[in-house]
């Protein structure tokens, strides 16, 4: 036994020989789990240590396990609630998990969305795109960024701008984050039409001046 205050309580509880393992989690220490022999004084073996620091390394992998899963549900449910557009995918384009930011753009309930598929988001050519097009690119390259139309269940057709990426576990899928563009596009355009107005109107003063 070592440490004069940890000898003294050892002793106050009939401790005759005692063994600690350090425990550590993620690679920091957590704490010490002890061992002890009450009858007799022992001389631990190789055989007491293994076993000992066996139960240690099972003790940890339990605490880091659930520290692990405490994290996720942590992320899972930043993921959940994001206003955004988080969806994976299978490599045959089906649903294998969405957050309520879909539920929200896309105006379909959860229920409804694992029933009709990604398929009822896009009409039939933006389907084919996505089925024959986008995905095997982005199984091959790994990535790739893309506009797509999205339509509502209440028939409004929203851009959405996706950056989409292949997962490195497995089964392979895609994953993919989309922000609703809409007004951004509606925006640009109507500045684009004001801008050739503009010019066009600067052309017919010219042509009006030239002519006196």
């Amino acid at each position: 036994i070592s440490g004069i205050e940890q000898l003294s309580l050892a002793r106050e509880h009939g401790i005759k020989s005692l063994i600690n393992i350090p425990v550590h989690v993620d690679g920091a220490f957590w704490g010490i789990l002890s061992f002890g022999e009450c009858k007799q004084p022992r001389a631990w073996t190789e055989s007491d240590v293994q076993l000992c620091t066996l139960i240690g390394s099972v003790i940890s992998a339990a605490i880091t396990r659930s520290t692990t899963e405490v994290k996720l549900a942590r992320m899972s449910s930043i993921v959940n609630s994001s206003p955004q557009y988080i969806s994976y995918i299978n490599p045959e384009g089906d649903f294998e998990y969405f957050n309520h930011g879909v539920e929200r753009i896309s105006g379909y309930t959860a229920e409804e969305l694992k029933a009709g598929g990604i398929g009822m988001l896009f009409d039939d050519e933006t389907n084919k795109l996505i089925r024959e097009g986008l995905i095997p690119r982005i199984m091959k390259r790994g990535k790739s960024e893309f506009e797509l139309p999205l339509h509502r269940k209440d028939g409004q057709v929203r851009t959405m701008a996706f950056s989409a990426f292949k997962t490195d576990f497995r089964p392979v899928g895609i994953g993919a984050i989309a922000l609703d563009i809409t007004e951004k596009r509606r925006l640009e355009k109507e500045l684009l039409v004001a801008k050739e107005q503009a010019e066009q109107s600067s052309v017919a003063k010219s042509e009006f001046l030239s002519r006196m």
